[in-house]
């Protein structure tokens, strides 16, 4: 008796873990600013995620996450999160440095309006896959005492 109470227990403890089969996640990234680096050529200074001077716009490269489990394909929402204090306004463009040639591609954007804003440019579904993603954004130069800045971005697959 006491072997069939434990069987019985047994296949019904067994039968609900297959009954409610767990939730699958996606996986998803929140990245500082500090992550982003100033490209080459920019005219002015990358500070904390702001262009810290009036001489000019600067691009700055946040690497995107692109493993195994979570590739960058795979990523079905991206925003990049902005502060405009600018006349001009702040643009995100999804980017590929290739891995097999010299350079790379950007392809769609978003740009900013001014104040508090979110950016969605395009993610890298069906897009270069092969090659090493990357956000680029395009911060103009500080305005009257104030800078546009670069908050963080995320993605979500």
């Amino acid at each position: 008796m006491k072997r069939s109470v434990a069987m019985l227990v047994g296949a019904a403890s067994f039968g609900a873990i297959l009954g409610h089969p767990a939730v699958s996640e996606a996986f998803w990234a929140r990245q500082h600013p500090s992550f982003c680096h100033q490209e080459l050529g920019s005219a002015g200074a990358y500070s904390d995620g702001c262009n810290v001077t009036t001489g000019g716009s600067i691009v700055v490269s946040c690497p995107v996450i692109d493993t195994q489990a979570n590739p960058k394909t795979s990523i079905a929402f991206m925003n990049v999160h902005v502060d405009d204090k600018s006349p001009s306004f702040i643009i995100a463009s999804r980017c590929v440095s290739y891995y097999s040639a010299t350079g790379g591609a950007c392809g769609g954007i978003d740009t900013s309006v001014n104040g508090i804003d979110t950016l969605y440019p395009p993610t890298w579904a069906g897009w270069n896959a092969t090659d090493f993603g990357a956000i680029y954004v395009t911060i103009p130069p500080a305005s009257g005492g104030n800078k546009s800045c670069l908050k963080g971005y995320y993605t979500q697959g």
